[in-house]
């Protein structure tokens, strides 16, 4: 398990994760994105902070999400010889979402799009969103496959992929 920007080398592979949360700077209104998340996100009501003093609040992710994003350049900045895939919860860039964004969908991603197209690592698989993407900012490819959930509320992605298989030697490094 890689978090916070941890970094690992398999097979030549160099791996780095982290939650990245999000800024929720991709609305308009960071007060009313931070606003509806808190409301309306299963985990400002279910994570609490280290301490176990309280739940978490969008200002504790806020926060995350700045050191996890330094965490990650930190590493994308260290020379390697090799392909590097990042994995994060989190969304890197708002193409990651269905449509145009609104106030709720700074919930779910930020916008890592410069740090993607000065560092260039070739793979960068992400969750938290609820459909299918794979698309590339350069020449990094990005990844969601989320299966969904089950139940009536929400239900399965229909854009899932379950047989998907990523070769990294195959991504341009």
């Amino acid at each position: 398990m890689l978090s916070s920007g941890q970094s690992i080398v398999i097979g030549g592979v160099r791996f780095v994760g982290a939650t990245l949360w999000t800024d929720f700077g991709l609305a308009d209104d960071l007060y009313a994105s931070e606003s509806w998340a808190a409301q309306h996100m299963p985990e400002y009501a279910s994570v609490w902070k280290w301490d176990g003093s309280d739940t978490i609040w969008p200002a504790d992710t806020s926060a995350a999400h700045q050191r996890h994003r330094a965490a990650i350049e930190a590493v994308l900045l260290q020379p390697h010889d090799g392909p590097t895939v990042v994995v994060t919860h989190h969304a890197p860039s708002r193409r990651s979402l269905a449509g145009i964004v609104d106030i709720p969908d700074a919930a779910f991603a930020s916008d890592l799009e410069p740090m993607i197209m000065r560092h260039q690592p070739s793979l960068w698989v992400h969750g938290h969103v609820h459909q299918h993407c794979d698309y590339r900012l350069g020449n990094t490819r990005i990844i969601a496959n989320p299966r969904g959930y089950q139940g009536d509320d929400w239900g399965e992605n229909s854009g899932f992929v379950e047989d998907l298989v990523v070769e990294v030697g195959e991504i341009a490094r």
